[in-house]
């Protein structure tokens, strides 16, 4: 489709054609094929549990800031499947409420714009929710976005 409506241009263009009938060609619908999830790349779960264990044991001790804002990115990237560039630029903002959830089980959702200028929804367990609000106010919690 490209090339024949760069032809035609072109042949327009050069006079040699009066108009140019592919303006009135619509292009084809393109539809982007999800990626299957590459689980090959995660961590096998007695490890995951074994770092999961130990960020908690580390996180609650007295002076433990850096070792909350870790476990809170760690399991952000872990339960979500964020990406690092994805989690450095998360925002409270776009941490939201899902209506999967209901009152007794809220899910929690948070909105991304990755790779390739693709915004995507993931979840956030209960866990990382957790972790973040741990958190608290600090620098190191998803950043606040500035309003209005």
């Amino acid at each position: 489709m490209r090339v024949l409506r760069t032809a035609f241009a072109w042949w327009v263009d050069v006079r040699y054609l009066a108009g140019n009938p592919w303006k009135a060609v619509n292009d084809p619908m393109v539809i982007k094929r999800e990626r299957a999830v590459k689980i090959e790349r995660a961590l096998p779960a007695d490890l995951w549990r074994k770092l999961r264990a130990e960020l908690d044991a580390r996180s609650t001790e007295a002076d433990a800031m850096q070792w909350r804002a870790v476990r809170a990115a760690i399991l952000l990237m872990g339960d979500s499947g964020l990406r690092r560039e994805e989690a450095a630029i998360a925002r409270r903002e776009n941490l939201n409420p899902s209506f999967y959830g209901t009152l007794d089980r809220p899910v929690w959702e948070l909105t991304v714009v990755g790779k390739g200028q693709r915004e995507r929804t993931v979840p956030v367990s209960a866990a990382t929710l957790e972790a973040l609000r741990a958190l608290g106010g600090s620098r190191e919690g998803i950043r606040r976005g500035r309003r209005g």
